[in-house]
């Protein structure tokens, strides 16, 4: 494993012609899966530093990333990762397989304050190629850099329908109650959408409540809700995020639909108690980030912290301080929402939206400055452009002063930023702008900014499709899944290897010779009592004269 640092060069010749339309059996995605995970057990036993800096670290060349690995290696004690989310896709002869999975690992140092503490959740994707009658590893890389680099030879539709993983198999359920794995959910709910307008890849977000949901029914951290669309006579599994789950009161679950016109239909499954949950919220948005991991990220001033407050994991940063994230966005209708709160000092500005910002170079420091930015204070919400703060009415839009969890959502519709809206755990505000503001660019980057003496905590953010009207919903009743009528017992196995097979057929040999053995024992038997029928059928002859 010496030259485990290769993970971050990535030979794009190898992919010219893959044709992902193989199918993987339960038994080659068994077997891959175990390449796998002896793959990560090698790297973190035999090279512990490789592994922390390709899991933890993105962008940054081989030598940055040593270097890194090992400042990081010497502040650690242990470290604790799981693979999810695995699916596998072959070419036409099933000899290359392409994997797509989630790393989550979590690094704690051996001296130093819990807040030290950090994890990682990143999607990855390794290449493998089969040996004979075993898979070997070619590549892994992180899956966001994997699409980057694939771009400079593919067109954007070909990574995306490469990287869908196009045998439909790693998504089709099998039936009406049978995911892709085989798992059975025992209830499920319609859900009718209606859209004005037409739209493709939309976020739909689906409240639940006590009034309309059994919560009964499902588990209680809602792990195994599963959302689903029929399509051309198959059940396809949709992407999804839970933003809140509350058996008690009210839970937010977040779809994306791949089409919407006039009505649609899709489905939320659960009860399952042995199924772990999907939600990604990477797999929803156009752009999101809960601060499970802080990557991606340009810091100015004070290094924001991991923590946990009330239960959420948080970013937590302290003022003077300015965190500022590139991101790529296509259209001119979005949505861009957070959840975040105030817990020390006045003012903190967040979030904000950069539009622009061509003259950035000119002042690095002050984001807010250059391009048009949108922004919220504890007691006041401004908008500016080019560092000019916009009037809008009477001034500045204001609202009473809070410290609560602030649940906060900017709108822009075709380059106008139609409403701002505040939705606290303890009351809504909403504010609709006065004066027509016109955006005109795509933003360009997210950002937070926070004063001198304050310190600002944030859950996630995210930006996503927006429409107006936006489509709406109607949550039918739930449908039970029908008892299995009482048939033949089928007993269903995985496909066996030869050595499997032969062993099988040796245990068949030997019992049935210990059979022969046992028949040949009673058949002498047999013909013992006949030869002492025939003597005592003598004498009763003999003693009858």
């Amino acid at each position: 494993m010496k030259h485990f640092g290769k993970w971050c060069t990535i030979f794009l010749l190898f992919f010219v012609g893959f044709i992902p339309k193989g199918i993987a059996s339960n038994y080659t995605t068994g077997k891959i899966l175990e390449t796998v995970k002896a793959y990560y057990e090698a790297c973190k036993e035999e090279n512990v530093e490789a592994y922390l800096a390709v899991i933890y670290l993105k962008g940054k060349n081989v030598k940055a990333l040593t270097e890194e690995a090992r400042r990081v290696w010497n502040a650690v004690d242990t470290i604790e990762y799981s693979l999810e989310n695995f699916s596998i896709a072959l070419n036409k002869e099933k000899n290359v397989g392409i994997a797509q999975y989630t790393v989550k690992a979590q690094i704690t140092p051996e001296n130093g304050p819990p807040e030290e503490k950090f994890s990682t959740n990143a999607d990855y994707i390794m290449v493998l190629r089969q040996d004979e009658n075993s898979w070997k590893v070619e590549m892994v890389q992180r899956k966001d850099l994997f699409l980057q680099n694939l771009k400079s030879l593919y067109t954007l539709q070909n990574v995306q329908e490469l990287m869908k993983l196009t045998n439909e198999d790693t998504v089709t359920w099998q039936d009406k109650w049978h995911d892709p794995q085989g798992n059975s959910y025992t209830y499920r709910v319609i859900v009718d959408i209606l859209s004005e307008v037409e739209t493709s890849q939309y976020q739909l977000a689906i409240v639940l409540s006590p009034k309309n949901f059994n919560y009964n029914h499902a588990q209680p951290d809602g792990r195994d809700i599963r959302s689903v669309a029929e399509r051309d006579g198959k059940l396809l599994e949709l992407p999804y995020w839970i933003e809140k789950w509350d058996p008690k009161g009210e839970s937010i679950i977040w779809v994306r639909v791949p089409h919407l016109r006039g009505k649609g239909r899709i489905y939320l499954y659960y009860g399952n108690p042995d199924v772990n949950s999907k939600s990604s919220g990477k797999d929803v948005f156009d752009f999101f980030d809960d601060f499970s991991e802080f990557v991606d990220w340009s810091i100015y001033g004070n290094k924001p912290v991991m923590t946990t407050i009330e239960g959420k994991k948080v970013i937590k940063i302290r003022g003077w301080s300015e965190i500022v994230r590139t991101i790529k966005l296509d259209g001119s209708s979005y949505a861009f929402e957070s959840l975040s709160k105030l817990t020390s000092g006045m003012e903190a500005y967040m979030p904000f939206l950069g539009f622009g910002a061509s003259n950035r170079s000119k002042d690095e420091d002050n984001a807010y400055q250059f391009g048009y930015n949108v922004w919220r204070s504890i007691d006041n919400i401004r908008v500016f452009k080019d560092g000019v703060e916009k009037a809008n009415g009477n001034g500045r839009l204001t609202f009473s002063g809070r410290t609560g969890w602030v649940r906060t959502t900017f709108t822009v519709h075709n380059g106008k930023l139609t409403q701002i809206i505040h939705d606290e755990v303890k009351g809504t505000q909403k504010i609709t702008i006065q004066d027509t503001y016109w955006i005109d660019s795509i933003p360009k980057e997210v950002g937070i900014i926070v004063w001198d003496g304050a310190d600002y905590v944030i859950d996630w953010l995210f930006i996503r499709n927006y429409l107006e009207p936006e489509p709406t919903y109607n949550l039918g009743s739930e449908e039970k899944k029908p008892p299995v009528k009482k048939g033949p017992k089928q007993i269903l196995r995985e496909p066996l290897e030869t050595e499997q097979i032969i062993s099988l057929i040796k245990a068949c040999e030997k019992n049935i010779l210990e059979q022969s053995e046992v028949i040949e024992q009673m058949r002498r038997e047999i013909e013992t009592l006949k030869v002492r029928i025939d003597q005592l059928e003598e004498r009763i002859k003999k003693l009858s004269k």
